[in-house]
């Protein structure tokens, strides 16, 4: 039989066969008793060999080769199988090379594709002949099994928008850390599979991870109170063992509860007067209490009894164990340090501060740090009357904590700055006012960076545009007196055409009259002339008869002879005519030459005249389009100058409240027991929690009712405060994440079809985008809602391969999208359509990026580039090369539109939009997949290959901190 053509429905085009590849190929005799089951048999190596031209996103010539129904439904070409007639199945005859030009797949094809086994293509002919019978699916069960221990890549990183968690996974294991403690807060086998995506909320208390076929949604518990004690006391200090937690405060009262049980074990009447310190011993045995009468007594915590009593020759206004535990320090008024044994016997006298004392606290090895009214911080050793080494505080010192390893100490001045101190005095950091009103001030600070670029912008394109107005308008004026001209000239032409026409007429007259005189003799000649050549030739005929007859001959030469001389007269009489015709024709061609010159000349100006006509309308059109579009500018300069006062009224007022809340006195401080937090609190009705180590700030706790007293650490963790309310206040400061819920069952049916490789949340929270889909088949791109995992939109058919990039615009009206088929892409949200699309990439496009403005997209692909594109044109605006491997993320991280960028060449780099670099991220060891940054730009984190997640801070470049995998 002869085989159809249908070059269009296998593979994208039928490519001959190599010299060793023609002729069919060998086609195994498979004997089954059992059916052929397309699932189970078939579909691996069609799989390999036909699914990537042959798919759902890639259908060439029409055929889909999936299913076995689709297979029959066949393409362009008609069925791809007959069921039952294997050798009339087009699959079969091309899969098997029955005929040369037909071969499937094409040799040297894109997709690697082989030509089939002769097994393989006897199993496919005992399908057909079988009848293609189409078994019900066999949902494929996915063994799982443990990855290897050596197994440790990051593939992802995030980073709160506040900078103080940030996010990475290692295979299938999520990690979150706190990155001002430096605290691994979830270590949590999150997915099956590797973790490919990671993306915090915009408040940076949910996380989503992307699996396969799976997203899961961690959330961050609250800081809430652990319990609250409304009749303790201002003053709060619990022991060293973690077991007692001591409250006092004006009614001279000392209360000792039972922690974290929070009862109240005994009621201590420490003194008439108001109590005004107090400390455990570093044993927790004895209570040491200074009141405002100048007392100091001791109390055991264990019955509550008295120990000791003394009284201080000044009043007392702090007191301090030193850390052997066998003498008790105090401070007042005097400017001395007093010192105490166990028993409350008198010491030493400390002398050397030149104002009052306000505050002490213990520091190994066995020394005392004071603060003092003259601003100074200074060291003593025990045993000795002279201090050892001073720091300068600049300010009155009103309290002073000490680090429990050592290596910080801690000040607070009457100017309200707190400021860590490292072991020799050298500042660490400063510490003041409100985190959240500093974070709310840096983001109306941002937005008002934006609104000022836009402003620019918007005055930039009132200025472009009024350019282009003047342009139009000298295109008027230009085209206007082009028309005088050209009218003119049409004029002259038009009379030059008229006088044409008026000379050539009568010369048609002239010609016209005597060309029936010219015809007459025309005709007259041919009549004349075919008269004498018939007489002529009736004399040859009577001269020829037999025997002639010489009278008619006679007669027919007279004849003859008479003819002769009417043609010749009819041609004299022609030739004395043509001389008259010839003159009037060259008149009559010659006028008709200058009048089709003229015509010809005239309809030239005509045209110019129309056209200068035509210009002139357009000129107006495009005037009056410009004006518009200058009035449309003009007003957006108008609108975005509203927005701009708007937003830089509300910095002006974020940035008083930062002010306002720095002037806030502060008036306690402590160190956690592990090292890692510093807590300080005051009038603001506030705890706020700090880096122990640099100052950074944590947390700002909501709970007193009314200035803070006194703040304490418990062992475990605990921060208790006492307000002036005599309420204290208890919260665990140890971070929390849970599971909350998950989009998508990581199964066969599950909505997400393949791994979810983007994941973005919108700016405000309400929408979570997940992008993936199956290689080489198709990209997917969903939006859901994060509070309850209910899908809000599919957006299909965006890319046509799988999703590796996403990115809300900062005013989530847009998103953007990079994939695996080297496009870019933006779709409206409101419409679900694509409204732009930037093809330049010559390889996966791997991550996206929206400026702060929106009107920029940056985009990182695997061809080692970044692209910046005009997101308002679609134009390219620029190439940032210097990438020797794939350029795997990129993120804006301020207005300026400096962004950080990821790459494959142990690179994490800050560039701007025009290329420049800005910093390059040191030790850097590894292919690095993932980089992000906070919100203001100011923490930077990177993951990559060698499975250590990096922390810099980009102002100075400098590395904050590097956290490796740790135990499962």
């Amino acid at each position: 039989m002869t085989f159809p053509r249908f070059a269009s429905l296998l593979l994208a085009a039928t490519v001959a066969a190599s010299a060793a590849d023609k002729g069919p190929l060998p086609i195994a005799d498979v004997q089954r008793k059992e059916p052929v089951n397309f699932d189970r048999d078939l579909l691996p190596f069609l799989n390999d060999n036909c699914l990537a031209c042959h798919c759902k996103t890639t259908t060439k010539g029409g055929l889909n080769m999936e299913t076995p129904e689709l297979m029959l439904k066949g393409g362009e070409t008609g069925p791809g199988i007959v069921p039952k007639k294997a050798m009339e199945s087009l699959v079969l005859q091309a899969a098997a090379h029955l005929e040369s030009d037909l071969s499937m797949p094409p040799r040297d094809n894109k997709a690697k594709a082989k030509n089939l086994t002769p097994e393989q293509l006897g199993l496919l002919k005992l399908w057909i002949d079988q009848g293609a019978k189409i078994f019900p699916r066999i949902e494929r069960v996915v063994q799982w099994q443990p990855l290897a221990e050596s197994l440790g890549a990051i593939f992802a990183v995030a980073v709160t928008p506040d900078g103080q968690f940030a996010a990475c996974s290692r295979e299938n294991r999520l990690f979150v850390y706190h990155l001002p403690t430096g605290r691994c807060v979830l270590n949590e086998a999150a997915h099956r599979d590797q973790i490919n995506a990671l993306a915090f909320s915009p408040d940076g208390t949910l996380l989503a991870s992307g699996g396969y076929r799976e997203v899961k949604l961690w959330k961050r518990a609250p800081l809430t109170e652990k319990l609250t004690l409304p009749d303790a006391g201002p003053l709060v200090t619990v022991s060293p063992d973690g077991k007692w937690l001591a409250t006092g405060g004006a009614d001279g009262n000392v209360k000792l509860w039972t922690w974290p049980e929070g009862k109240v074990a005994q009621t201590i009447a420490a003194s008439p007067g108001a109590v005004v310190a107090m400390k455990f011993s570093p044993d927790s045995a004895k209570l040491a209490c200074a009141a405002a009468d100048k007392s100091l007594t001791l109390w055991s915590t264990a019955d509550g009894k008295s120990l000791a009593k003394a009284e201080s020759p000044a009043e007392i206004s702090t007191l301090a164990w030193l850390p052997d535990g066998k003498m008790l320090a105090t401070g007042g008024a005097d400017k001395i340090i007093h010192t105490w044994t166990d028993a409350l016997a008198p010491g030493k006298e400390l002398k050397g501060h030149t104002g009052p004392i306000t505050a002490l606290a213990p520091l190994a090895p066995n020394r005392l740090v004071s603060g003092s009214g003259d601003g100074f911080l200074r060291v003593w050793e025990a045993e000795k009357e002279a201090s050892i080494s001073q720091v300068n505080n600049a300010s009155p010192v009103t309290a002073i904590a000490v680090r429990p390893d050592g290596l910080r100490f801690a000040s607070v001045g009457a100017d309200n700055i707190t400021k860590l101190w490292m072991a020799d005095g050298k500042p660490a950091g400063v510490m003041k006012g409100n985190r959240y009103t500093k974070d709310a001030a840096d983001a109306r600070d941002r937005a008002l960076q934006v609104e000022t670029a836009t402003v620019a912008f918007r005055t930039a394109n009132v200025g472009a545009t009024e350019k282009q107005l003047v342009t139009a308008k000298d295109r008027i004026t230009k085209s206007t007196e082009a028309i005088g001209p050209k009218q003119t000239d049409l004029e002259a032409k038009k009379k030059a055409f008229d006088d044409a026409k008026a000379a050539k007429e009568p010369a048609e007259k002239a010609l016209a009259e005597i060309e029936p005189e010219f015809k007459k003799a025309t005709e007259a000649l041919g009549v004349a002339d075919k008269a004498a050549v018939s007489a002529k030739a009736m004399v040859d005929t009577l001269k020829s008869a037999t025997p002639p007859d010489q009278a008619a001959i006679d007669k027919a030469v007279a004849d003859a002879a008479e003819r002769t001389k009417e043609a010749e007269k009819a041609k004299a009489d022609l030739a004395a005519l043509e001389p008259k015709r010839k003159t009037a024709a060259d008149a009559l061609d010659a006028l008709a030459k200058k009048f089709t010159a003229a015509e010809d000349a005239f309809k030239k100006a005509e045209t110019a005249r129309s056209v200068a006509d035509t210009e002139v309308e357009l000129a107006k059109a495009d005037e009056k389009k410009i004006t518009g579009e200058l009035e449309a500018a003009k007003a957006a300069v108008v609108a975005a100058e509203e927005v701009k006062k708007a937003a830089a009224e509300a910095a002006k007022t974020a940035l008083a409240a930062v002010t306002d809340a720095e002037k806030i006195p502060v008036r306690a401080l402590a160190f956690s027991s592990d090292n890692l937090t510093l807590a300080t609190a005051g009038e603001d009705q506030l705890v706020h929690t700090w880096s122990a180590e640099n100052g950074d700030p944590i947390e700002v706790l909501k709970g007193p009712k009314a200035a803070v007293a006194s703040v304490a650490f418990a062992p475990g963790g605990e921060l208790v405060a006492g307000a002036a309310d005599k309420a204290a206040v208890a919260w665990s400061l140890v971070p929390v994440w849970k599971f909350e819920r998950a989009i998508g069952t990581g199964e066969p049916k599950s909505p997400l079809a393949d791994r979810v490789n983007s994941l973005a949340f919108s700016h405000d929270g309400k929408l979570l985008a997940t992008g993936g889909g199956e290689p080489s088949r198709g990209g997917e791109i969903k939006l859901w809602n994060p509070v309850n995992g209910e899908l809000v939109r599919d957006l299909p058919n965006v890319h046509g391969d799988t999703v590796c990039g996403l990115d809300f615009s900062w005013d989530d009206k847009l998103l953007a999208s990079g994939a695996a088929d080297r496009m870019a892409r933006v779709v409206d949200l409101a419409t679900g359509k694509i409204v732009r699309a930037f093809e330049g990439h010559t390889h996966h496009v791997l991550s996206v990026s929206w400026s702060f403005d929106g009107r920029t997209l940056a985009t990182a692909g695997a061809d080692n580039m970044v692209k910046i594109w005009d997101a308002t044109t679609g134009e390219r605006k620029k190439n940032i090369e210097g990438y020797d491997k794939e350029v795997t993320s990129v993120h804006f991280t301020d207005a300026a539109g400096t962004m950080i960028t990821s790459s494959g060449d142990n690179k994490v780099r800050l560039v701007t939009a025009d290329g420049r670099d800005v910093k390059m991220l040191p030790e850097v060891a590894d292919f690095m997949q993932s980089a992000a940054a906070s919100a203001d730009g100011k923490i930077a984190v990177a993951g990559g290959q060698d499975g250590m997640l990096r922390v810099w801070s980009t102002t100075d470049g400098a590395k904050r901190g590097v956290f490796g995998p740790a135990a499962k």
